[in-house]
């Protein structure tokens, strides 16, 4: 709870009220107090959490001579197993554990979801076995950050900003109240949905679902000034288009390898409907290689042992290919599509109304090169920047972070070229500032990559120090291009 307990008791009708009744930011939020006799909500709040890697996760490198020293609960986390009691002077005591965190890998291999505790147990003693150490990773935020350390199904968040309360409380169903204040020096966020009055509360801001703030219009009319700050479409009119165009993934990115043994068993689960670029992992049996190789539902098998995917394929043709391939050799090969069905809409980047994008600049030109787009939306969606298309600007909401704008708000076609063209004329500008002894180096390397001598043999381009018996100075134009025309020759 966030109220002292000595709070004391206002009446609805005072001021406090007339102001959470205000519909205008920030003159809708009531400070300094808290809702009376508050209901929690409890709701999924991961997409609410911003924190980095290096904060919410920490690894500990145990020896395998000495004892541990960590009591772990009965009942798993969605995310691993919690950490109940360290005993005192053990490694896990003096490394910093602390109840309440999460072990989410051991040596690499992520915790899966369905494992028991002697599961666990084991995964340790093999690791322990392996090898001198061991490397356990953990999540040491969520406990502090979710109730019950269950982020899945929690009535508060962390987040630094009031403003992101709110927003989070106008994204919830049934959320009618949301309370910003402080717990454990953590500026916390509470969701409520229902309360009777408020409670004094120092340092704590409360405000209805209707109490929003609102977007922040453009500040000029040329790009990028004309964008839309903390203003999010995501929710507007689709355009459904071909965005293929748009991505830009490199192959590391876009695709993975997976190596199965053949004695083992694979566990994934094929959708019935393949997709045109393969067979779709709708889901992964808890214990199988497959969820010890972290396969996602979503992933595409576009390749088994390098046959690639026929479009027209049925599943029992899969199914076929991978026993096949089983009974050939003592490994199995498959290679994934892992991003399509995070970049696009049902996995269909023929038609979809969103694709990754870098910045607002790459979101803006998509929409002003593509036909009845009139607004686009960027944002976060799972740790991805996200470009959104949309028909209008119709519900155009806050979201911390988000820019929109409309189909003229871009940057001036032929913006790539212009930033190439600057990159050369710098180039060129801080090539002839360079003294032409050290200009001459670098245009011998350059000449002789060209299929003449080798650089590797700096006699037989041209003998450099003889350069300096010529006398040029650099300061000299007219000897600089003298000398530049011997080179031509």
């Amino acid at each position: 709870q966030v109220c002292p307990s000595m709070s004391l008791l206002l009446p609805v009708f005072g001021a406090a009220a007339a102001a959470a009744a205000a519909t205008d930011w920030p003159s809708c939020i009531t400070r300094d107090s808290d809702v009376r006799t508050p209901q929690p909500l409890y709701t999924d709040v991961r997409p609410f959490i911003h924190h980095p890697d290096q904060f919410r996760y920490r690894e500990v490198t145990y020896y395998t001579t000495g004892p541990i020293g960590m009591y772990l609960r009965q009942s798993p986390s969605e995310l691993g197993e919690v950490v109940e009691n360290v005993q005192e002077g053990s490694q896990a005591w003096f490394a910093g554990v602390r109840a309440g965190w999460m072990i989410t890998a051991i040596n690499g291999k992520p915790f899966r979801t369905g494992e028991r505790l002697q599961d666990v147990v084991k995964d340790f003693d093999q690791a322990k076995s392996k090898t001198a150490s061991m490397v356990v990773k953990f999540d040491v935020r969520s406990y502090m950050d979710c109730a019950n350390s269950d982020c899945t199904r929690s009535d508060r968040f962390p987040t630094d900003f009031v403003e992101a309360c709110a927003d989070a409380c106008s994204q919830v169903p049934s959320c009618e109240w949301w309370v910003f204040g402080m717990q454990d020096r953590d500026n916390t966020c509470w969701l409520r949905s229902q309360g009777n009055g408020f409670v004094s509360s120092p340092g704590v801001a409360v405000g209805p679902r209707s109490c929003v703030p609102a977007p922040v219009g453009g500040s000029g009319e040329a790009f990028p000034l004309c964008t839309v700050r903390n203003g999010d479409l995501r929710a507007g009119d689709p355009l459904v288009t071909d965005v293929r165009s748009f991505i830009d993934h490199p192959d590391e990115v876009r695709h993975r390898v997976v190596e199965f043994t053949s004695s083992g068993y694979v566990g994934m689960v094929l959708r019935e409907e393949p997709h045109d670029l393969g067979e779709v992992v709708s889901d992964v049996v808890p214990g199988s290689q497959a969820a010890t190789a972290v396969v996602r539902p979503g992933w595409i098998i576009t390749e088994v042992d390098g046959k690639p995917f026929r479009s027209g394929e049925r599943l029992l043709d899969v199914v076929a290919d991978f026993g096949k391939a089983k009974a050939d050799s003592p490994t199995l090969t498959v290679k994934f599509d892992v991003r399509t069905s995070l970049d696009c809409k049902d996995a269909d980047c023929t038609r979809s109304d969103k694709f990754p994008a870098s910045s607002e600049v790459v979101c803006a030109s998509a929409c002003a090169a593509t036909e009845s787009c009139a607004w686009w939306s960027l944002g976060k969606e799972e740790e991805d920047s996200m470009c959104w298309l949309r028909t209008s600007g119709s519900r155009l909401k806050f979201s911390e972070g988000s820019l929109s704008g409309s189909r003229g708000c871009a940057p001036p076609q032929g913006w790539r070229w212009s930033l190439v063209g600057l990159a050369v004329l710098a180039g060129v500008a801080v090539y002839f500032r360079q003294p032409v002894y050290q200009r001459l180096i670098r245009l011998t390397k350059v000449l002789s990559t060209k299929g003449g001598v080798k650089a590797s043999e700096p006699s037989k381009v041209l003998e450099l120090g003889k350069l300096m018996e010529w006398g040029l100075e650099d300061e000299d134009p007219e000897e600089s291009d003298k000398l530049l025309e011997k080179r031509r020759r």
